[in-house]
């Protein structure tokens, strides 16, 4: 999916969901494709299906920890 798609489905700005891509990109491939000359999008995959909100609240806190040493 694309960002601006994932920000349709989800009702968030799509710099929101780059943002988010950005920060999270453990969890994420992302390619940019050219469609057309002038039409680029960022391609976005999971890089495991079976992540789950655990695993990125595990990720995140491990993060968060890793700051703070």
């Amino acid at each position: 999916m694309h960002v601006r798609g994932i920000a349709r489905f989800t009702s968030i700005h799509p710099a929101t969901v780059s943002s988010i891509v950005s920060r999270l990109g453990h969890f994420f491939e992302t390619e940019n494709v050219e469609l057309m000359p002038e039409i680029k999008v960022k391609v976005i995959r999971l890089k495991d299906p079976n992540v789950n909100i655990e695993d990125v609240e595990r990720y995140i806190e491990v993060k968060k920890q890793i700051r703070n040493v």
